[in-house]
Formats: C-alpha cells, sequence, structure tokens
C-alpha cells in the first residue's frame, strides 16, 4: 500500500520553519538533536544518524544541505536502508586552512559522491561544484513578504531614517561585501548625495572589532541604523529605497528573491547565481565584486533618480514571479517522486 507522504524534520538547534517547510508544515514532525561542544559537529551528525534509524519506518527519503559531516552521515543511512538521499548545495565551503580546510574538502567531495541526487540551486553553485546534478531554484512566499511590510512613512518615522536609505540584509562580513558598501556609502557622502544605511543582520565575533573601528573612521557611525537580527525584518524592507549586496560569493540570495518580492531597486555584484537572477541595467546594477567606486557610482546614480528606481524596482518585481516557493516546492517534489519510482522499478 503507499502511504501519504510525511516530512520528518532533524534538526541540530531550534529551528525557524522556512518557506519549503511551511509549504508542507501540516505534515513535519521535527526531532530535536541534541549537540555536545566542542565537538557539536560530530555529536549533530552522530544523533541525526540514530534519528534516522530510530523513525526509518516513517521517512522514505533523506534531504540534506550543504556539504556537512552531517550530510554524509544521511547519506550512510539511507544507502544502509536502500533508500535515495538528496542534497542541495547552495555554496561552495570558504578555503579554510589546516585541518578544518582538509575536513571541509573531504566533507565536500564525500558530500558529492554519495548523494542519490545532487541539486544546485544556481548554474553558477553546480560550475562551482564541477559536476552534473539537477537546477532548483530558490523560491520565496510573494504575497506573504508583501503582506508584511510595514508602512513606509511610519516605520522611517520609527527608526529616525530620512534622506536616500539604502538598505543592506545578511551577516556583515567582508564576503557579503560590508566593508565595500561602507566605503561606497562614504564615497556617495562625500559627493553631496544624503545616503544612510539600514542593516539588518548580524556581525560575526571575528570581525566585528575591526567593522566598528572602520565605521568610526569613516564617521559614518551617525549615517547607520543598525537593527541587528530581525525575524520581523520584512517589515523594515518599507524603509528602504536602493538595496545593496555587494558580496564576494554568492549561490542564489534570499535576501535578493525578498526585496524583488517587495519592489526595490537592486545593486548586487556579478557573483554566483546573481546573473542568473538580475541582469545589469534591465532589473538591477551589477558590478564586479570590489569595485567600490562604480559600486558607489551606482548607489549615487539611483539615489538622484527616482524615475530609474522605480523602474529597475518595476522589472525586478516582475521578474521574481518565476521564483515562487510554490515552483520550488513542486520542483522538489518531482525530484522526489522520480527518485522512488526509480527506486520501486530496481526492487
Amino acid at each position: 500500500m503507499h502511504r501519504a507522504p510525511r516530512l520528518q524534520f532533524v534538526a541540530g538547534k531550534p529551528v525557524r520553519f522556512d518557506d519549503l517547510l511551511v509549504e508542507c508544515a501540516a505534515g513535519v514532525d521535527i526531532v530535536e538533536i541534541a549537540t555536545i561542544e566542542p565537538f557539536a559537529d560530530i555529536s549533530l551528525a552522530l544523533g541525526t544518524m540514530a534519528a534516522l534509524w530510530r523513525f526509518r519506518s516513517r521517512w522514505d527519503i533523506v534531504h540534506a544541505h550543504q556539504p556537512h559531516l552531517q550530510t554524509v552521515c544521511t547519506a550512510i543511512v539511507a544507502r544502509i536502508l536502500g533508500r535515495p538521499q538528496v542534497t542541495t548545495f547552495h555554496l561552495s565551503p570558504p578555503r579554510l586552512r589546516g585541518v578544518r580546510g582538509f575536513l571541509a574538502r573531504v566533507w565536500t567531495r564525500l558530500s558529492l559522491a554519495v548523494a542519490t541526487e545532487r541539486v544546485f540551486v544556481s548554474h553558477s553553485t553546480q560550475a562551482t561544484f564541477g559536476t552534473s546534478g539537477r537546477i532548483i531554484y530558490n523560491g520565496v512566499r510573494i504575497a506573504e513578504i508583501r503582506a508584511n511590510l510595514a508602512d513606509r512613512d511610519t516605520i522611517r518615522r520609527e527608526l529616525g531614517l530620512e534622506g536616500v536609505v539604502v538598505g543592506f540584509i545578511g551577516r556583515r562580513t567582508q564576503s557579503k561585501g560590508y566593508l565595500d558598501l561602507l566605503e561606497a556609502i562614504r564615497l556617495a557622502r562625500d559627493h553631496g548625495v544624503d545616503v544612510r544605511l539600514l542593516t539588518i543582520g548580524s556581525a560575526i565575533p571575528e570581525e566585528a572589532p575591526s567593522l566598528a573601528k572602520r565605521t568610526d573612521e569613516l564617521g559614518l557611525s551617525r549615517w547607520i541604523v543598525d537593527l541587528g537580527e530581525r525575524p520581523d525584518r520584512l517589515r523594515y524592507l518599507a524603509a528602504i529605497d536602493i538595496f545593496a549586496l555587494p558580496s564576494y560569493i554568492e549561490g542564489m540570495p534570499m535576501s535578493l528573491l525578498e526585496v524583488m518580492a517587495v519592489g526595490l531597486p537592486i545593486v548586487a555584484t556579478r557573483v554566483g547565481g546573481v546573473p542568473e537572477l538580475l541582469e545589469d541595467g534591465v532589473d538591477a546594477f551589477l558590478v564586479e565584486p570590489g569595485d567600490i567606486e562604480h559600486l558607489s557610482d551606482r548607489i549615487e546614480r539611483l539615489a538622484k533618480d527616482p524615475a530609474l528606481r522605480v523602474a529597475l524596482a518595476g522589472k525586478a518585481s516582475e521578474r521574481i514571479a518565476s521564483f515562487s516557493v510554490r515552483k520550488t516546492v513542486a520542483d522538489y517534489v518531482t525530484t522526489y517522486e522520480s527518485l522512488l519510482a526509480r527506486m520501486r522499478r530496481s526492487s
């Protein structure tokens, strides 16, 4: 008898349902895995294996994300039970040195080798891993994002924002180009353009002191509103005039999808899957990573030209229709059904 599909979700820490899980939430069970420091990765991987084995009568497919030890361990359980394992690769791991770098390379190679089906979030991501697989783009809940926006005037008064507001969402790290953005904002202000910066997200502890120091050196502290991590971040998008994501590395950034759904003009770097999502001069401005002058120039141009902001934002808003979460879910369901059918034929 064919049983109704049910999703078993295994987590290593308290989780927030993301878009994909919310879509399936009525059939989700959550098993939280306790981790032990300083062996969090190992305890998470072994705990996940134990949970998958314990609940083996309640799942048909294992779906893991990114090349981690946990991913490899899920594939081992799936292989033992003769079931498919899907891994979604979002981003190639950073190049680390020493033991951590060696282990990252090992988990990457093993994760690619043992997956029954490899999924990549962009063609660029697939190219960085250098192997075959399916392309399934990330998607967002477009209507829900728009419904969560606050009133623009109200939110700007609440935050004390005036002038043209440049928004940044994500970790404030150099890999995300945050220092470059600070330099670009300083250049724009030096050219007489009244731009402010609204940031949503955290700084990693190792980089936080240098970010604070550079902010002070550039004299930007009074022009920045930092909200930190906000679960209600979507409501604050209403305060933004221009969104900037000057990253050095990306897969298919969710923040860009969210601001496209809202209808904001975008300045981003030509990295990862961004050029598959946006076209320079059509629905966004794209610059090369590290090109601070070009980044600042595009921000200034948008700040001075409200009509251009409306035009780019409108095109981006039209483009987002191709990246709805329903399409992403449908593509994954098709993948699952194909794997299960293949498994039944071979048994």
